[in-house]
């Protein structure tokens, strides 16, 4: 027996909901590939994933409660990867696009932006602040004030 639409949803079997449940327990956080842009070849366009789980919601929910925006941060740092992936402009059997990965292992991982401030100051970015102030790390502009 397959998944099937029953009043709207769609109902799985058994070990269809076992199959999805084991892939969502990867230690992938994300993935990016880095691609030629299509109108202008000199320039690149980084496309990619991140997978978000009740934990990181949660966290984005509190921080979208506590902005006076209503807004929230969502910070990743990838590592490259040495394996290419396909750039869309090549022929199909051309890997040459650069490719990032974030993983649980990884020295970072997708996180809220007041995760990240309170873990690494020195590598927060905050895209709120004002214009020439969003380039530099909430740590060095701490140190700075000091």
């Amino acid at each position: 027996m397959s998944s099937k639409q029953q009043d709207g949803q769609v109902v799985l079997t058994q070990a269809e909901y076992d199959s999805l449940l084991k892939r969502a327990k990867s230690t992938s956080l994300g993935s990016a590939v880095l691609l030629r842009n299509k109108k202008n070849e000199e320039l690149f366009t980084l496309h990619g994933n991140i997978r978000i789980d009740r934990e990181l919601w949660t966290a984005i929910g509190q921080d979208l409660k506590n902005s006076p925006t209503g807004e929230a941060q969502l910070d990743f740092s990838m590592n490259q990867s040495k394996y290419l992936k396909h750039d869309r402009l090549d022929p199909i059997e051309v890997m040459s696009a650069p490719a990032f990965w974030v993983e649980e292992s990884s020295d970072f991982c997708v996180e809220t932006f007041s995760q990240h401030k309170e873990r690494d100051p020195g590598s927060a970015y905050d895209m709120f602040a004002l214009p020439g102030d969003r380039d530099v790390s909430v740590g060095v502009r701490d140190r700075k004030k000091a």
